[in-house]
């Protein structure tokens, strides 16, 4: 699962934007692209879930930065809008 900061919630639950690698604060457990994990925020509670586009190895080194200062082959949505599920409003 992924621990999103106050405003990725606010980004994927209420304005139902993909989510992006700076909103994540955590992973936890292992999972690759292409399962479908939970989205949770600070205090733990599961906000959304969602098809992620990496594996929990590779997110590490990603979370909390901005895409532009991504390498070029990692500019894209951790969890795309199209691929996401809102669990509260």
């Amino acid at each position: 699962r992924l621990v999103l900061d106050d405003g990725a919630v606010a980004a994927v639950v209420h304005r139902r934007r993909s989510l992006l690698a700076a909103g994540i604060t955590g992973v936890e457990g292992a999972f690759e692209a292409g399962d479908v994990v939970e989205l949770v925020d600070l205090s733990g509670h599961v906000v959304a879930r969602g098809v992620v586009g990496f594996d929990a190895a590779e997110l590490p080194a990603l979370i909390g930065r901005k895409t532009g200062d991504l390498p070029a082959e990692q500019r894209r949505e951790v969890v795309h809008a199209d691929d996401l599920v809102p669990l509260r409003t």
